[in-house]
């Protein structure tokens, strides 16, 4: 099993929608993740894959991924089973699926360096049937190939077809193209998918090109650029030194012109079982596969009466081909140097595209990365292309052009550089080019250190907490959230701007109460996290329960108690209340009770001393009745609503002499923090404080 990357999007031991646990990662590409999960329920292994963030919000993908989804009306061994489908709080959009155990047949050509003639029949067989119940459906694979068969416990006539519909980057060296109008892999997609036409029976040349590859063991070879694949897909198949019977079985499947292929998957497999019974080589029963290779000959002896007779150079110097679509594609510089393939009308226009690319990347493409082609749209085409790539000022970005239709998909550094590039793609003239652009505002990773260097700038009531502090950078999509405290809606809002301007496309969740200013200047001045196991507990004066929600109403008398430690039952007691107008009310020391040492309040509860600060009225009732001293009582009045903060400190010694006002300014108490902290070097030995929210 692969190992978990900082960046997957699931992690071992989640549980998605309260069924499937993950176990680990299967398999990572371009679009998504693949993990192996258990079903809490059944206890049945199953695969999930899951889109990215970024292609969960792309439209292609998701039709793409509703399209795999359909699989789960064919019900055949041979067919992956589709389960469920389904979308995290996240957005991550993923697919639930039968987990296969076994090699994919990609892995099995790489390790063994190619596989026996016989043992393909049998995997052919099996695809084949799997064919006919997806096709029955109208279900068209259009992505058949070697990394999507695999044989379940090592056995070909237990081969099952995968990847219904979400086609892979990169995948035993093929390139896979997803797009509007054609998906597949070069290597292996029949010539009619080159122009976006894909039915069953190219799903039988791929067939074929597959028996052809897992035989040699390596990926067929077609070239590089757009011409040399289309050239090669007008060609039989090259199946010197393959044995027979599979030989002609490959060229019947692969035939250039789909009416010579086979009428349909179920004569595959009924050729394939008459093979199985007569014995005799399969070429025999292949009728139609004679006529591609019968007319392979004949080409042959064609060209050569033409050379005889003078016209070869005409024939294989007919200048440039005529194409359609006339196709550019370009993306960002990778490891193996630039990438820019297409047409061009003419030598110069090849010149300028070259270094309208190489001004945009600073790489210079091969010079044989362009073919020089008729079928340009129209004379500004290139011009327009010149300045689609002039505007590739992104992280990472892909451009594919289609005569007049362009798509532009990237990641721009921030969202100024977005806008920039998004306002000069919508400069070009829409009958030059009608670009589709789907850009991403970046960065691809955000920094935890990015965010709490912004936070603790615009922090103005105390220390922010960011959710992701310490955690792996944040990818496209996922959310920055952000608690604690701001003077108001004029804070909150500057925070916000400066956080959208560095984030990207991530949703932004500021979970921020709004203390006002007074009330921040106390938050400001004592240190950023609390300190110490000191708890503060708050009870319903009426009932004595427990109030968790720390929201009281007018007439609500709140019962306030501390919990010390009793390991740490030393020092002396601060505590205060600031309330939302700015007052501070200082509940101990107090008149009633100036004793603060920690050791000569409250009680001890097993580990933990209890020290009650405040009182119930009918506690306050009782304890003058029997003559005892006298309880501190508080209540919400209707006056000053919001938010209300009880802060205490524990310190070596007293924090002052004498106690401070039972009433005073919440500026007079900053300043006050702010001397006995510096200028007295008062040790604090824990703080603790409690939000409460008084409403009518």
């Amino acid at each position: 099993m692969i190992a978990p990357e900082p960046t997957d999007m699931f992690r071992r031991g989640e549980v998605l929608n309260n069924t499937y646990e993950i176990l680990g990662v299967l398999g990572r590409g371009g679009t998504g993740e693949v993990y192996k999960a258990r079903n809490a329920f059944s206890g049945r292994v199953m695969a999930i894959k899951a889109l990215s963030a970024q292609f969960s919000r792309n439209q292609d993908a998701l039709a793409l991924m509703r399209r795999e989804e359909e699989i789960r009306v064919v019900l055949h061994d041979a067919v992956v089973r589709y389960f469920d489908s389904s979308r995290t709080a996240d957005g991550h959009v993923y697919l639930v699926m039968d987990f296969i155990d076994g090699p994919l047949l990609a892995d099995l050509m790489e390790e063994e360096g190619g596989l026996a003639a016989a043992e393909l029949l049998i995997v052919a067989e099996r695809v084949a049937s799997g064919l006919v119940a997806a096709h029955e459906k109208g279900i068209v694979h259009r992505d058949l190939s070697p990394d999507n068969i695999i044989l379940r416990d090592g056995r070909a006539d237990e081969a099952v077809i995968i990847d219904f519909g979400i086609a892979k980057d990169t995948a035993a060296g093929a390139r896979t193209i997803v797009g509007n109008e054609f998906a597949g892999k070069y290597e292996y997609a029949a010539p009619e998918q080159l122009h976006g036409q894909a039915t069953p029976l190219s799903d039988l040349y791929a067939l074929g090109t597959t028996l052809l590859a897992a035989y040699r063991g390596e990926v067929p070879r077609i070239g590089q650029t757009p011409g040399e694949i289309v050239e090669a897909k007008m060609r039989p198949l090259d199946v010197q030194g393959v044995e027979e019977p599979l030989r002609s079985f490959v060229l019947w499947l692969s035939a250039p012109e789909a009416s010579n292929r086979p009428p349909d998957a179920a004569a595959v497999v009924a050729h394939i079982q008459a093979l199985s019974r007569s014995g005799r080589p399969i070429w025999r029963h292949l009728r139609r596969a004679a006529v591609g290779v019968f007319s392979a000959a004949s080409m042959g002896v064609a060209l050569w009466v033409a050379a005889s007779a003078g016209l070869f150079e005409r024939l294989f110097d007919p200048g440039p081909p005529t194409v359609s679509p006339f196709v550019l594609s370009a993306a960002a510089p990778a490891a193996e140097g630039a990438r820019l393939a297409g047409y061009a009308p003419d030598d110069a226009s090849a010149e300028g595209l070259r270094a309208a690319y190489e001004r945009a990347t600073g790489a210079r493409p091969d010079a044989e990365a362009l073919t020089i082609a008729n079928g340009v749209p129209g004379p500004d085409w290139t011009e327009g292309a010149r300045a689609l790539l002039g505007a590739m000022a992104l992280e990472d970005w892909s451009l594919e052009i289609a005569d007049r239709k362009a798509l532009v998909e990237g990641i721009a550094r921030d969202i100024d550089t977005r806008d920039r590039v998004v306002a000069a793609l919508e400069a070009i003239p829409p009958d030059v080019l009608d670009v589709t652009a789907q850009v991403a505002a970046g960065p691809r990773l955000l920094p935890a250190e990015l965010v709490e260097g912004i936070a603790a700038a615009y922090s103005d009531c105390g220390p922010l907490s960011y959710a992701g502090s310490g955690a792996a950078p944040l990818r496209l999509g996922e959310p920055v959230v952000l608690s604690g405290a701001v003077s108001g809606p004029q804070a909150r809002a500057l925070l916000g701007d400066a956080l959208r301007a560095r984030i990207g496309d991530r949703p932004l969740r500021l979970e921020l109460l709004e203390y006002g200013e007074r009330l921040c200047e106390v938050r400001d001045v004592l240190p950023a996290t609390e300190l110490g196991d000191l708890a503060i507990d708050l009870r319903h004066g009426d009932t004595g329960e427990l109030n968790p929600s720390a929201i009281f109403r007018v007439g609500d008398q709140p019962v306030i108690e501390l919990r010390v430690p009793e390991a740490d039952a030393t020092g002396h007691l601060w505590v205060f209340v600031a309330n939302p107008d700015g007052t501070v009310v200082n509940l101990l020391p107090h008149r009633a009770r100036p004793e603060d040492q920690v050791k000569a309040l409250g009680r001890v509860e097993g580990e933990a001393r209890r020290i009650p600060v405040t009182h119930s009225a009918a506690a306050r009732d009782a304890a003058r009745a029997a003559g005892g001293p006298e309880l501190l009582t508080i209540g919400v009045d209707d006056k000053n609503f919001g938010i209300t903060s009880i802060f205490v400190l524990q310190t070596d010694r007293p924090a002052f002499s004498p106690p401070r006002p039972e009433q005073e300014s919440a500026a007079s108490t900053a300043r006050a923090i702010e001397t006995v902290l510096t200028n007295e070097g008062l040790s604090l030995l824990g703080i603790a404080m409690q939000t409460v929210e008084t409403r009518p």
